[in-house]
């Protein structure tokens, strides 16, 4: 059911569906995931990165998406990318891209975060980010510019980031796997997720609450059934 909703949800998003009282987001959605709805409201209106933690099975995309459907960058794109799932070496171009020359011509491959220019980037399993991808990823967040892999030109990126993780980053930190200054710029919001692998209702609850975040606009209406 969950493949289905984000293979949905893929279409440009629309305006939040308002509500009368945080409770009210959607119907049979438990108190703790009423309060999640609330904090995904309250982060959406921002540009500052949000970091999504919670165990495995906790609808972190989801999440992610809701920010992004709810915020004044909800008719960018919305891209996702997996930290853990590439090897290494090819993270740092996958996200800022590359350059090279070939027969005295320069060749430009774009990466993530440029394709979501005016939209935002999710990136799922944040602590398996090598050290030097990490210390790309700050330069951005701090300069809002980017260097392709190869290229010396910064190149101006308007793109929020949104990241995830179910490893505890402090402890990340302490053991150096992690930069210090790179979870302090990511934690500035964070949304802790409760447990919903074994609490389906919430998950459609989620589900629900992500489609009305776009719905509006787009006029699509079809309910999620657990089917």
């Amino acid at each position: 059911m969950l493949d289905r909703l984000k293979t949905q949800l893929q279409k440009p998003s629309a305006a939040i569906v308002p509500q009368q009282s945080p409770c009210e987001y959607t119907a049979g959605a438990s108190p703790a995931l009423c309060f999640v709805f609330d904090t995904i409201r309250r982060y959406a209106i921002s540009r500052i990165p949000v970091l999504i933690t919670g165990e495995s099975g906790t609808a972190k995309e989801l999440a992610a998406r809701a920010i992004h459907y709810g915020s004044a960058s909800r008719n960018g794109s919305f891209i996702a990318i997996s930290c853990t799932s590439m090897p290494n070496a090819a993270i740092g171009p996958e996200l800022f891209g590359s350059e090279r020359s070939v027969s005295g011509k320069v060749v430009r491959k774009i990466g993530r975060i440029e394709i979501a220019a005016g939209g935002s980037l999710f990136l799922d399993g944040i602590s398996g980010l090598p050290l030097d991808v990490q210390a790309r990823l700050l330069r951005f967040l701090q300069e809002g510019t980017i260097e392709r892999i190869g290229g010396h030109e910064p190149v101006a990126v308007a793109t929020r980031v949104i990241v995830a993780t179910r490893v505890d980053l402090r402890k990340a930190v302490c053991n150096h796997q992690f930069r210090r200054d790179l979870f302090d710029r990511l934690s500035g919001l964070v949304l802790n997720l409760p447990p919903l692998q074994d609490h389906g209702d919430d998950i459609l609850s989620m589900a629900q609450f992500v489609l009305q975040q776009f719905a509006q606009e787009t006029g699509y209406e079809k309910d999620i059934s657990p089917d």
